[in-house]
């Protein structure tokens, strides 16, 4: 895994439980967390790069709040861990968990949260729209 390790999973799940999704540890399992770790890290990038360096967002040695960052993603990769298994029987907490992280995700890409990561250098590319309704078709007020 790049930026997780297996401890940042054991605030969340216990290690049997990891297994029960995933598999087997040590060899297998850590293949599908690697897979799903890169997909969850894809999608968070999308949401980050509105405003922010996703790159440094992710990188520890530029970001000191990649803590919130990692919760984020954990709950992101279990979400899908379950999906993939039995998408019609995800548990309640990880689909609520998993929901809540993209949630943050989207407020923070929005602006609505303001959190203190590296800012892009460029202008942020979220589209603006100009312009008030529709044009006026008569000249009657």
């Amino acid at each position: 895994m790049t930026i997780l390790i297996l401890d940042d999973f054991d605030q969340v799940i216990t290690r049997a439980e990891l297994e029960d999704v995933c598999g087997d540890l040590t060899t297998t399992g850590l293949a599908r967390l690697d897979t799903l770790e890169q997909n969850a890290i894809i999608e968070m990038n999308g949401y980050l790069d509105v405003r922010y360096d996703a790159v440094k967002c992710l990188d520890p040695a530029e970001n000191d709040n990649i803590s919130i960052l990692k919760q984020k993603l954990v709950d992101m990769i279990l979400m899908n861990a379950y999906s993939s298994i039995t998408p019609n029987n995800i548990p309640e907490l990880r689909e609520t968990r998993g929901n809540n992280a993209i949630n943050y995700l989207e407020k923070v890409a929005d602006g609505f949260i303001k959190p203190k990561f590296p800012i892009q250098e460029e202008e942020p590319t979220t589209p603006l729209r100009h312009g008030s309704s529709l044009p006026k078709t008569d000249n009657y007020f």
